[in-house]
């Protein structure tokens, strides 16, 4: 154990600070509490605090000018704090006052400090890995946590790696830092602080500007020690990054994933000179196959088709990919030994050590695992059992792979072939193989762009709008039930006709009245199949049987079927009035936004796609990316939302004609949701749209889907209401174009003069939402 000062800090200091106090007496405080509730151990803990004191008495109260005359007292403290059996000589344990100077802690760990001082400042090292300022938010961390009760800091997971030196690999530590004999008092009355800037954030979610405006750290004071300790979680933090590759999903860039998994196999097994290879086993017609580029990192394919190979040699290869089992070369790991033609390969390919491991999901075979070495490096037989926690993993990565390979054959034969039958699909995926042969890169060829190709568009605009029929659901359920109705009505009637002429089972009567007797809106969705079933089921076998019998039965049952026709017969004469008045509000919506798509690209070529639901969501974005050879100015944006704003208008009184015209009236609402941010997008092959890309972006795509729902706050009011367009925006500054806009549709005589100013109600995982509500002049 050591005594010694070590600034681990670096000696930062900041225009705002806190006092900061070396001393124990909170931790003789806790001492004292502990004689009296632990009685078993109260002349322990008396005793540490006799020796402190009498220390004090002689040395006078501890200070980081004095620390190094009570290393004796010290110790006590570590005996105390650390479990008896800790090897001391391993242990990366110390006590830190709150200036960050190390003041005491075992010799591995000073050991550790100064090396690392030497190569690297530390806190800059911590501050890069954890991607934070460290040393500042812990400060603020302990005043949020201790005054402010403000628990969620988000400093739990912090890590440090260095270099080990046996294996030239890093290692991973956790940073466990122990504030229990910490006081934190402020220097006066306690600041206020403002809530609302830390709602639903976490402290490292907060920029470092903002915390120094929310608490001045001169108002504070910092008192006592902290314990920190390294805890070794190389294993762990390897198993959390190739998990993370698994779950990643979507095309797989698979040699940039293949070093990631690489490296941290190597982290696994302590071994820097491992090589490694993963190959997914690729299925054609049921055959095993290894594409040249998936690979190219086992040496024994590399062997094999690089080389004039025996052709016994090769099929034994072949006939290994149909049954592949654990195999080693030159490696005492308690595994099979290779069979002897495969050795020879292993030999030929200049290999000093060899392990081959199969990857099996759901009991197929998905890939190999090849971890070799050259060079006269040899495999540990202590190392290949380590990586048997990654072999899931592996499998789930080479199975994802497989179906990668798989879907790229479908979608060679969907866009090259038409529709083909189950008997000769084995054909078409050989021809989808030819053209993945073909492709050097598996990505694009010059006669068929897919896979790799990336279509992205960087830094555009987003447009967006929507219009959606107001209380559809519930005027379909209308027309449904209208109809549900209708169909018994005439049931009944047509059941009444035929039991005049000839008995009816009792029991079609008495299931025909329970059905009739509960039919209503608060169980439409039973009465619904329960009536289709009846009416195709025991109506349709009677009436069948009926009909054979007498010709007057078969004239009711000839009437009643032709009502019962969907396309013709009145039983559905509701619904299709709902749908025919939902087509011909679409129309006329698709009418407005064609044209709105026509002017628009005479203003700057522009990405238009439209959405249908109960009415018709659109997305334009619009930027250089688009039409690199156009120049873009901003007036072409402004312009484009003065037509978006002007076919807003056209479409909501078009709509609003049309209701006094259809025997259902329909009434719309419009909605715009203000970005100005430019966004990216990338044209996602797997959905055939486009989509946004990144954190920030994504999130802008998650608010337009929410708030057509949007209520004005403190009310059940929806933001959207018939006869009006509303605008929904996160800052003012986001309405300067459209207030310019709205002044000219008002003095042209599409838009009233009345402007609702709103704020909304929070959404799921949205808040701090405004809205402007503007009235069409409807006509």
């Amino acid at each position: 154990m050591q005594v010694q000062l070590l600034d681990i800090f670096d000696g930062w200091q900041h225009a705002s600070e806190p006092e900061r106090i070396l001393s124990f007496d909170h931790f003789f405080t806790h001492l004292t509490q502990r004689c009296e509730t632990h009685t078993s151990r109260q002349e322990v803990f008396a005793f540490v605090l006799n020796r402190f004191r009498k220390a004090q008495q002689l040395h006078g109260s501890i200070n980081e000018q004095n620390i190094s005359k009570f290393g004796k007292e010290l110790d006590f403290v570590y005996n105390l704090l650390v479990p008896l059996l800790t090897d001391e000589t391993q242990a990366l344990w110390g006590l830190v006052s709150p200036s960050g100077k190390v003041f005491y802690g075992t010799d591995a760990f000073y050991q550790l400090l100064k090396q690392e001082k030497r190569a690297c400042q530390v806190m800059d090292k911590i501050n890069a890995i954890n991607g934070k300022d460290v040393s500042r938010l812990m400060v603020y961390q302990l005043i949020m946590e201790r005054l402010y009760r403000f628990g969620d800091v988000g400093l739990d997971n912090l890590i440090y790696t260095f270099q080990d030196d046996a294996t030239e690999l890093p290692r991973y530590y956790a940073v466990r830092l122990d504030n229990t004999f910490v006081q934190v008092t402020a220097k006066g009355q306690l600041p206020p602080i403002n809530y609302q800037a830390l709602r639903r954030k976490k402290i490292t979610e907060v920029r470092e500007s903002d915390l120094d405006s929310l608490l001045d750290l001169n108002n504070f004071r910092i008192e006592g020690f902290s314990i920190v300790s390294l805890e070794d979680i190389t294993h762990e933090y390897v198993v959390d990054k190739l998990k993370n590759i698994v779950i990643v999903g979507g095309d797989y860039d698979y040699h940039r994933y293949h070093e990631a998994i690489e490296n941290n196999l190597k982290l696994l097994t302590g071994n820097a000179n491992l090589k490694i290879g993963i190959s997914p086993v690729l299925k054609l017609n049921g055959r095993p196959l290894l594409h040249h580029q998936l690979a190219e990192n086992s040496v024994l394919y590399r062997f094999i088709k690089g080389v004039a190979v025996d052709e016994h040699l090769r099929r034994e290869w072949l006939g290994y990919l149909e049954d592949p089992y654990p195999v080693t070369y030159r490696v005492d790991a308690g595994l099979p030994l290779v069979s002897e033609p495969l050795a020879d390969l292993a030999a030929q390919s200049g290999l000093d050590s060899l392990a081959v491991i199969p990857l099996f999901y759901n009991q197929d075979v998905v890939g190999l695992l090849e971890v070799y070495t050259e060079q006269g490096f040899q495999i540990s037989k202590h190392e290949l059992p380590r990586l048997r926690v990654a072999i899931p993993l592996l499998s789930q990565f080479a199975n994802d792979v497989c179906v990668d390979f798989k879907n790229k054959l479908d979608r060679i034969i969907k866009k090259r072939f038409t529709a083909i039958q189950p008997a000769v699909q084995w054909k078409f995926n050989e021809a989808a193989w030819r053209y993945l042969q073909a492709d050097a890169d598996y990505g694009p060829t010059s006669s068929m762009p897919f896979g790799h190709v990336e279509i992205r568009f960087n830094r555009v605009y987003p447009i967006y709008g929507a219009v959606d029929i107001r209380n559809s659901t519930l005027k379909r359920n209308y027309a449904l039930l209208a109809d549900l109705m209708w169909q018994m009505d005439a049931l009944g009637t047509a059941l009444l006709r035929l039991e005049a002429i000839h008995p009816l089972p009792h029991s079609l009567m008495a299931t025909f009245s329970r059905l009739k007797a509960g039919l209503n809106d608060s169980q439409l969705d039973y009465s619904q199949v329960a009536i289709s079933d009846f009416q195709n089921g025991d109506i349709k076998t009677v009436f069948d049987e009926l009909k054979q019998k007498d010709g007057r039965l078969a004239e009711i049952i000839s009437d009643y079927e032709y009502q019962m026709n969907p396309a013709v017969g009145l039983a559905h004469q509701h619904r299709r009035a709902f749908e025919a008045a939902v087509k011909t509000i679409n129309q006329e919506i698709n009418q407005h936004l064609e044209a709105f798509n026509n002017r628009l690209q005479t203003i700057y070529p522009s990405y238009f796609e439209k959405f249908r639901t109960d009415g018709i969501e659109f997305d334009c974005y619009i930027g250089q990316s688009i039409a690199p050879h156009i120049p873009f100015q901003e007036e072409k944006l402004s312009a484009i939302k003065y037509l978006q704003l002007e076919t807003m208008a056209a479409i909501a009184q078009g709509t609003h004609r049309l209701a006094g015209a259809r025997p259902i009236a329909l009434e719309t609402t419009q909605l715009i949701f203000i970005n100005n941010a430019a966004i990216d997008i990338s044209f996602r092959e797997d959905e055939r749209r486009f989509d946004v890309e990144g954190a920030y972006n994504i999130r802008y795509h998650v608010v337009k889907k929410r708030i057509d729902k949007a209520l004005v706050k403190g009310t059940s009011e929806r933001v959207t209401q018939p006869g009006k367009i509303t605008l929904i925006y996160w800052h003012e500054e986001s309405l300067h174009d459209y207030l310019h806009h709205i002044e000219t549709l008002q003095q042209n005589g599409l838009l009233g003069r009345t402007i609702e100013y709103l704020e909304l109600d929070e959404l799921q995982g949205v808040n701090g939402l405004h809205a402007i509500r503007l009235p069409v002049v409807l006509r």
